[in-house]
């Protein structure tokens, strides 16, 4: 068995999903999902956030108390701050913690039954069944909304350009350590397309689109897709992986909405910077043919 733990967001539980799929497939062994993440209360500065794979075609089954209590122990003690559960991870109970955000090695080493915990940012950890991935993130259905964006963006030049706004804003933690990517960015991004390619449309995905309306001009035809207009989150992913070219974020969400683009002679854009904090190395993030403006 293969048990991995969730948590954070969409692009991140698809991290810890594709990495864990991988070992799972490598080792001929089943995989189960460790949920426990998003029923817990979270200190102010951590956003809170749901499961969302839920979405996609994945192949796991979520883990039982039992199967979860094979690999994690729990302890509940009082403190001055009051009632807190500390989790106690015990390398006996195999257990294999990401050991920094690069790519690490000894994950080819492992074998089962093991419980996976980390983020598992590179493409590394899942390259080898990369068609799966990309076959399992689809989605089943699509709303009427997004079916109009997609007949759209199938019969244009599609650039899907993401601006994560929202709590790298409003959450002091979140802006402190990850920032917003610049006009500065986007600007000279859609330029560098636009030197590259004629006619190219431009599909805006934001969490915050009025601000973008309001600050980043771009000469050429512009969608603005809009989730409270029956876009979902997954299905935004959709909509990006089919594409043509993409300008992400300093976000996993459009990281996974131009890496599932199945076409070898996409373009993909991507911030230099990657988070403000320099606690993490950002070498093994990005696929090599992915350009840093």
């Amino acid at each position: 068995m293969i048990m991995v733990e969730l948590l954070g967001g969409i692009g991140n539980q698809m991290f810890q999903y594709a990495a864990a799929r991988e070992l799972a497939e490598r080792l001929q062994t089943p995989l189960k999902l460790d949920i426990t993440w998003f029923s817990r209360a979270h200190k102010g500065d951590i956003t809170p956030r749901e499961y969302a794979l839920h979405n996609f075609n994945i192949q796991a089954s979520m883990a039982t108390p039992s199967e979860r209590k094979m690999f994690i122990r729990e302890k509940f003690f009082r403190g001055k701050i009051g009632q807190l559960w500390r989790r106690y991870i015990d390398p006996d109970r195999n257990v294999f913690q990401e050991a920094s955000f690069c790519f690490d090695p000894r994950f080819l080493q492992v074998t089962g039954p093991l419980y996976l915990k980390g983020y598992w940012q590179s493409e590394k950890y899942f390259i080898d069944i990369a068609t799966t991935i990309k076959r399992e993130f689809s989605v089943p259905s699509l709303s009427e909304t997004s079916k109009a964006y997609l007949e759209k963006i199938r019969n244009s030049k599609a650039v899907s350009l993401h601006v994560r706004r929202g709590d790298y804003v409003t959450n002091q933690a979140a802006n402190s350590f990850h920032g917003c990517c610049s006009i500065e960015y986007y600007l000279k991004s859609i330029h560098y397309l636009q030197q590259e390619f004629e006619g190219l449309e431009f599909y805006i995905f934001s969490d915050d689109l009025a601000w973008v309306r309001e600050n980043l001009p771009i000469d050429a035809m512009v969608y603005y897709v809009d989730s409270n207009g029956g876009a979902t989150p997954h299905e935004e992913l959709e909509l990006m992986r089919n594409c043509s070219h993409h300008i992400i974020a300093n976000s996993s969400f459009s990281w996974w909405g131009a890496w599932l683009n199945y076409s070898d002679n996409k373009k993909v854009i991507a911030p230099r910077t990657w988070f403000m904090s320099k606690l993490h190395d950002t070498k093994d993030l990005l696929p090599s043919s992915w350009i840093r403006l």
